[in-house]
């Protein structure tokens, strides 16, 4: 989250490092945020990720390389636990979720 909007970070080692900010700020209450990725086809993993508040497009952006799982941490939802998910955030505290998720889901298509 920034200035209320989503926000998604994908870092992935030093060759992959993109940020995609949301266009949309979220409402009150309840919310279901969702992203989508259409790979390119190329054998990098590329492709474009969406964004998505409540069913509306909320924010787009290219990703030029993906893994299926890489590095030692864990796999997190609300907080890193151990690399700040960006350079500026190292030295800032922890900035856990405090909120309430009721759910993950995975869907691949």
């Amino acid at each position: 989250m920034k200035d209320g909007k989503p926000n998604f970070r994908y870092t992935v080692f030093e060759i992959g490092d993109v940020t995609i900010p949301g266009t949309v700020k979220l409402p009150e209450g309840a919310v279901t945020l969702k992203t989508e990725f259409i790979p390119d086809g190329v054998p990098e993993g590329a492709g474009t990720l969406k964004l998505y508040v409540n069913d509306q497009p909320a924010g787009a952006g290219h990703l030029s390389q993906t893994l299926f799982r890489h590095g030692l941490e864990p796999f997190e939802v609300g907080r890193d636990s151990i690399t700040a998910i960006a350079p500026e955030y190292q030295d800032q505290g922890k900035f856990e979720f405090t909120g309430q998720i009721e759910q993950v889901a995975f869907a691949l298509k």
